[in-house]
């Protein structure tokens, strides 16, 4: 009998029974959230397939969640994602206008309890931050404006895209790319990067969430994605692009966490070979491009 099929096994049913159990009392199901759930100051905005709700415990002004109608977090459509992600657009377009000076687009997705996610429920964290970026976002744009002084005017982000694309470790999704990239914080990070966040875009996450999920047994994970400030416009060129990190969590059903005190005070500890992980995410989303 294989051990790590029986491991498998196990970390789906216990994920599934997870999700399952979770529907009874939850408080974005159905018609739960109109009850249960605050709205922003210009009202709640909804679509088709999610919705908005005032965060209570707000870590800025401008902070909201954005909630898809699928309690499933491990199992959206690419149309569950697009939906979600253009509600977040507009979520931040509307805090914008009502107070210009708040510019800086985050987002923050955390699944599953091994992420640390206070809901099983699908939701994602929207803020806008006061001219700057929060903590590590706001120091790699600084690094960036920094490595462009120093390097004639080049572009931070290009430079780390092509150094990546020459050592074979991108998948281009139309006008968005993959990056199996060398500086991830854990094993399983990969990183989606683009000029806008569209179609492209979401058609690359949602091939990464279906391979990680449905092909490598990963049920967790936590993901960070920032959009160029939007007092800036396209057509002066932006100066960071739109960019997701994205790192499953593991092993789903472990007490134990996948980070230690190595990783929290001197450098990732980094276990998977970068190639072996690109060859996977690239044959797992090869098949479904195909299909």
């Amino acid at each position: 009998m294989d051990p790590i099929s029986n491991k498998d096994d196990y970390a789906n049913c216990f994920t599934w029974k997870l999700l399952e159990d979770s529907k009874k009392n939850c408080d974005f199901c159905g018609k739960n959230y109109l009850n249960s759930t605050a709205e922003d100051s210009f009202g709640r905005l909804e679509h088709r397939l999610s919705y908005t709700a005032a965060n209570t415990f707000k870590y800025d002004r401008w902070h909201t969640l954005i909630v898809s109608r699928n309690h499933d977090t491990l199992h959206l459509t690419e149309d569950e994602i697009i939906d979600m992600f253009e509600l977040t657009k507009e979520w931040f377009h509307k805090a914008y206008t009502t107070e210009p000076m708040y510019t800086c687009p985050e987002m923050i997705w955390d699944a599953m309890p091994k992420s640390g996610a206070s809901q099983i429920h699908t939701h994602l964290q929207a803020s806008l931050g006061y001219g700057i970026y929060y903590g590590n976002i706001e120091r790699t744009r600084q690094g960036a404006r920094s490595y462009g002084q120093i390097n004639t005017g080049n572009n931070y982000f290009s430079d780390y895209l092509y150094i990546h694309q020459v050592l074979g470790l991108t998948i281009p999704i139309g006008e968005a790319h993959i990056l199996v990239h060398l500086t991830p914080i854990k094993d399983l990070e990969v990183m989606i990067m683009g000029e806008e966040l569209n179609r492209d875009f979401y058609k690359a996450l949602h091939l990464v969430f279906r391979t990680f999920v449905d092909d490598l047994n990963e049920y967790s994970f936590s993901l960070g994605m920032y959009l160029p400030p939007l007092n800036e416009s396209s057509s002066s060129g932006h100066e960071i692009p739109v960019v997701c990190r994205l790192v499953f969590r593991n092993p789903v059903t472990n007490l134990r966490s996948d980070m230690n005190g190595l990783d929290l005070y001197t450098s990732s500890v980094i276990g998977k070979d970068r190639y072996i992980l690109y060859q996977q995410l690239f044959d797992g989303i090869t098949k479904r491009l195909k299909s």
